[in-house]
């Protein structure tokens, strides 16, 4: 590999200082700019386009290395974050296809502890002028800072203009003066961390990561000897005083991420800054004012904001953390030598502090308010939400079964679910989320309820999933067990209405963390109570879960007659809602769980020795060993093998004990555990199961960061569509596969794309049941805004189920015939440590083109149309507050390889337009098309076209056809007669850009931290579409805007043109700014 490198030193450049000021910078505009830079790498100075300025412009014909590199002070930037922005341009850049062969905009930091690599990931391809920012957090000892920007192995051209980097913020070293860490075991030993107040009262659930956007430095207590922070004023742990000197930094405000003990009146503590030349000042922090108690933290008080936050072990949703606190530092102060904290008036604790020129602002300081106006315009507010019978609408013909009369079962070879009357014929459902606002309001009387499953028939929904019923059912208990009669009633009346239309039922038997006792579910006791932990360990609780299990199965419903554990209407029972987070987290009564642990040990090792060589520890008998920590468990060493073993042992026999359960019962039907984490440990219980059920978001929000939510907005398309992959990698052969929650969560700007990344391709998959949550059918007035998980005033959500139930139930996107099997071995993982892993990247991708399923522990011959490999590296499983992702791992097996066997197969046709690589998928059956860089998609059947795509997309499908879209969003035709769009006398077009609230206030214009969700009305971001459809029919074609209930609002212009018909629409200039459009002959 040749490489062509210019390299410069940072004292070259006048900006270069460091006192929040630019530390490079340059416009490449001129000749002059670029030529400086040309001594040996191959640039030149491209002056561009009509009104544009000029480039720096390099060009490779072969896969090389050519670009600049210079290098900085280190010393002067310890500490420091580095904002790295610039602008560039591409053309038929392609690279050798290694993991680190791409253009380069990249900052290279070298530690003593460690290296950091700091830069945006770069598009291959052509592409145009893009602007691309990354930050680069400086190691406090760095030794080396260099900057690169060029291609790495890559050929083709690239240009870059407006480069620079920013000195955003020093962070002062604290490492060698932290005393204490986050946790604490013991209380009042005047050793540990924290405050000295034991396990109930540490930090251990803090994540190191502040919540606002100060780049702070967090120490990491495992790399620094198990300390993490400074604690003044409390003796003999706490120091007098903390002092860092030598800074040489100037700076306009001094940033503390800390907090005190208890809470306090007046001065608590005091900050004394001193300059080089000379000058000093103190700052005195007030109570209140500046800081205040670590415990059930405040969103904001005068000088300071919640800067990190986590949950407190009691309360429902009360936050503790900690405040960053904002000193104005005296104008001309000059450069700051040294920063002294000391003077603690009570237990006063430091974790970070920084210096900046920049002024973050606090939540109330920094507001961005959506309203009403030509960009985002209202829907009216309904009094009636109901979506009319026989409008476009109406998906009832979709699913028309009749009465329920015949269960719904596995099939015996295909992977998919059937009605036992019907075998080999797949069938698909798209499910409704219940939970307490059903129970407690929809079904309130007969006559609500038998309206609202009127709805869900006419809304395409054939499926109801019960969450969280056992809550409901214990409303208003006095002792365990004891159903609320009421309650009970509705829902026998509710499941009779859902029998006679047709709608089977989805039952999580449990979901309350106290099971039928007494108790809020969403207000954890003093006592530790949950049933995800305690049901693998007591007694009590099992017997709990099996009484109320009971009861509520074998009751004869007096309406349908019969016991629900009987009835046909009951498809699937899910033994206890994501009990995966029982095993997650450190168990609150550890006392519970180490005499299971114990015992596993011994039976692994014998002998407290050997245990000891294992562990590297020196417990001198079994009764020194302690109980595990959960976060060694990730790791790939012998510890995290044997608490996966010791996992693995107790979740199997607790879903033996469920099945077993189940069928003495007299459960003859599906039934799971374990829906939401896809590591192969689970997979490998789960093929003992008859199906594989799996939850799994896009964009889950944080509550109470900041005193905000927050958000991740980004395309799910990207990273080759990573949410779908992680549910497809989670299929096991021949096993139907059910996503039983899902969704797109609100306020994410591309929900939009939950039909696409999520709908489209379960149906190539062949996934049983979708299940978006929750609530997306609502009933009555449309009475409260749009909120995260309560999607039934979301009209972006409303238009994805209405695609998802064509392309899932009605079955226009079709499954494909091609397969990949993934075979591995379950005791292989184990020895490898490797099996908290998923399906490695290269093998997940590929459920983007043909359908793909893991093996474990079988030589079964692959089916006649699939192909088996060995599984290779696997990707990581990453688990948070109610949710869990898979992290893709660098290597592995290749897509593009197993694209080319499948082509020299025969299973994929040789014109199949993947390209892994450059995340282009296309499936099997030519209707799916993926570019996942550029977030863009089409679906192309007979009866259903559609496209999402970035603002300014285009497509040209068999029928459908758009020339125009302004705003990022989808657009689709349906046909809603059953016949192909280009004869159909009834079509449904949609187009969905973004929805919220009015009065709806983030942070800032990110719109990424929600301060206040506002009120309705709903308003529609307005965007244009033009398109045009090819069908038989188009002299006699009308178009209409139609209301969210499907009703005819106004007749727009739809010209005929060339064998079909075309249109734009402008939601701007629309009364209401409709989502969905019909398109119909005559107007009937």
């Amino acid at each position: 590999m040749k490489k062509v490198l210019y390299t410069l030193t940072a004292a070259l450049f006048a900006c270069a200082g460091f006192a929040g000021e630019v530390v490079f910078e340059e416009a490449f505009d001129s000749e002059d700019s670029v030529a400086k830079y040309g001594q040996w790498a191959k640039v030149e100075f491209d002056k561009g386009g009509k009104g544009e300025k000029g480039s720096l412009k390099m060009t490779l014909e072969k896969k090389e290395m050519s670009g600049i590199s210079m290098s900085f002070d280190a010393k002067k930037l310890r500490g420091s974050v580095l904002e790295m922005s610039c602008e560039i341009k591409g053309d038929n850049i392609a690279s050798d296809g290694k993991l680190y062969s791409q253009p380069k905009f990249m900052i290279t930091a070298k530690g003593k502890s460690r290296t950091v690599y700091a830069g945006p990931g770069i598009q291959l391809g052509n592409f145009g002028w893009t602007k691309y920012k990354a930050e680069c957090k400086v190691p406090s000892d760095a030794t080396e800072v260099s900057f690169f920007m060029g291609l790495q192995n890559c050929s083709g051209t690239i240009r870059f203009r407006n480069v620079k980097i920013e000195d955003r913020l020093k962070n002062l070293p604290l490492g060698a003066l932290a005393n204490v860490g986050f946790a604490d075991e013991t209380a009042g030993d005047n050793k540990g961390g924290w405050f000295d107040g034991g396990a109930a009262e540490d930090a251990s659930k803090f994540n190191g990561k502040p919540n606002v956007s100060i780049p702070y430095f967090i120490i990491s207590p495992e790399k620094n000897g198990g300390r993490a922070a400074v604690l003044l004023g409390k003796k003999p742990m706490g120091a007098d005083s903390a002092k860092i000197g030598g800074i040489g930094r100037a700076a306009k405000y001094l940033y503390i991420l800390n907090a005190v003990q208890a809470p306090a009146k007046g001065v608590v503590g005091s900050v004394a800054i001193a300059s080089a030349d000379g000058k000093k000042h103190v700052f005195n922090l007030e109570y209140g004012v500046d800081t205040a108690c670590w415990q059930d933290v405040r969103s904001e008080i005068k000088n300071a904001a919640l800067g990190a936050g986590w949950a407190a072990p009691k309360g429902h949703r009360r936050t503790n953390g900690l405040y960053s606190t904002r000193l104005a530092i005296p104008e001309n102060f000059g450069e700051i030598e040294s920063v002294e904290f000391g003077g603690a008036k009570v237990p006063w604790i430091i974790v970070a502090a920084a210096l900046s020129d920049e002024k973050f602002k606090f939540p109330s300081e920094s507001k961005f308010v959506v309203k009403a106006g030509k960009d985002w315009k209202p829907l009216p507010i309904l009094q009636n939400i109901d979506v009319k019978e026989g409008s476009a609408l109406d998906c009832s013909a979709l699913w028309n079964i009749g009465e329920i009369k015949h269960r719904v079962v596995a099939s015996k070879q295909g992977g998919w679910l059937e009605l036992e009357n019907a075998p080999g014929v797949p069938v698909a459902f798209q499910t409704v989320a219940n939970q307490g606002t059903t129970y407690h309001e929809y079904i309130k009387t007969k006559e609500s309820t038998e309206a609202y499953v009127k709805q869900l028939r006419i809304q395409g929904y054939n499926m109801a999933r019960f969450h969280y019923l056992d809550f409901s059912l214990m409303s208003g208990a006095t002792k365990p067990l004891e159903f609320n009669k009421e309650m009970l009633d509705r829902v026998d009346y509710y499941i009779y209405c859902l029998k006679k239309n047709g709608i089977y039922l989805n039952l999580d038997a449990m979901c309350s963390r106290y099971g039928f006792e007494l108790g809020n579910t969403w207000v954890p006791d003093d006592s530790g109570r949950n049933y995800n932990f305690d049901l693998f360990f007591k007694k009590s609780a099992r017997d709990n879960w099996y009484a109320g299990v009971k009861e509520l199965l074998t009751h004869v419903n007096p309406y349908t007659k019969t016991r629900l554990i009987d009835d046909p209407v009951l498809a699937i029972l899910n033994a206890k809602n994501e009990q995966e987070f029982g095993m997650l987290r450190d168990p609150h009564n550890p006392e519970d769980l180490r005499p299971a642990w114990i015992e596993f040990l011994k039976k692994r090792y014998g002998t407290v020795e050997k245990y000891n060589a294992a562990w590297k520890t020196s417990a001198a008998s079994w009764d020194d060993v302690k109980l595990y920590k959960n976060d060694i468990s990730w790791g790939r060493d012998a510890r995290a093998r044997d608490i996966a073993l010791f996992k693995f042992d107790i979740e199997k026999d607790m879903w033996q004990w469920f099945e077993k359960s189940f069928r003495e019962m007299g459960y003859k039907g599906l039934c799971a555990n374990y829906d939401m984490i896809k590591s192969r440990r689970y997979t490998s219980i789960r093929k003992d199961m008859p199906m594989v059920m799996m939850h799994s978001y896009h964009d889950h929000p944080a509550y109470n960061v900041g005193g905000t939510t927050r958000f991740w907005p980004k395309s799910s398309l990207g990273n080759a569509n990573s949410i779908f992959r992680g549910i497809a990698g989670s299929a096991i052969w021949h096993k139907p596969l059910l996503v039983t929650e899902y969704g797109h969560v609100f306020c994410d700007p591309y929900r939009y794309e939950q039909a696409f990344s999520i709908g489209a391709y379960a149906a190539l998959q062949g996934i049983g049941t979708l299940t978006v949550h929750a609530q997306a059918v609502g009933y009555g007035s449309q009475n409260s805004p749009i909120i995260p998980f309560f999607c039934m005033f979301d009209p972006v959500n409303k238009a994805c189920e209405f695609l998802t139930t064509h392309m899932l139930v009605r079955g226009d996107v079709a499954r494909s015939k091609s397969a990949l099997r993934v075979d591995y071995s379950t005791q292989e993982e184990f020895d490898k440590a490797t099996i908290n892993d998923a399906m490695g990247k290269g093998e997940s991708s590929m459920s983007l083109v043909v359908r793909v399923s893991d093996l474990p522990d079988s030589d079964a011959k692959p089916d006649a149309d699939e192909i088996a490999v060995k599984s290779g590296k696997g990707a990581a499983t990453m688990t948070f507050e109610g949710y869990s992702v898979v992290a893709d791992s660098k290597g592995g097996i290749s897509a593009d390889g197993i694209v080319a066997q499948m082509k020299a197969r025969g299973l994929l046709d040789k014109n199949n337009r993947t390209d892994a690589a450059k995340g282009i998928f296309e499936s099997s059956t030519g209707e799916l098309y993926l570019d996942s860089e550029k977030h863009y998609m089409t679906v192309n059947t007979p009866r259903l076209q559609a496209m999402c795509s970035e603002a300014g997309g285009k497509c040209e499908l068999a029928d459908f056809a758009v020339s125009r879209m302004s705003e990022r969003g989808c657009a689709a035709a349906v046909s809603v007669d059953g016949k192909p769009l280009a004869q159909s006398e009834r079509i449904v077009v949609v187009f969905a850009t973004n929805s919220l609230n009015d009065g709806m206030t983030f942070l800032d214009d990110a719109m990424d931290r929600v301060m206040n969700w506002g009120k309705p009305p709903v308003l529609n971001k307005t965007g244009r579409l033009s398109f045009k459809l090819k069908n038989a029919n188009a002299d006699r074609l009308k178009l209409y805007a139609l209301s969210m209930t499907g009703e005819r609002l106004r007749e727009l212009n739809l010209r005929t043109s060339d064998g079909g018909v075309r249109a734009t629409v402008d939601t701007s200039k629309l009364e209401v700014p409709s989502v969905f459009y019909e398109i119909c002959v005559d107007g009937k």
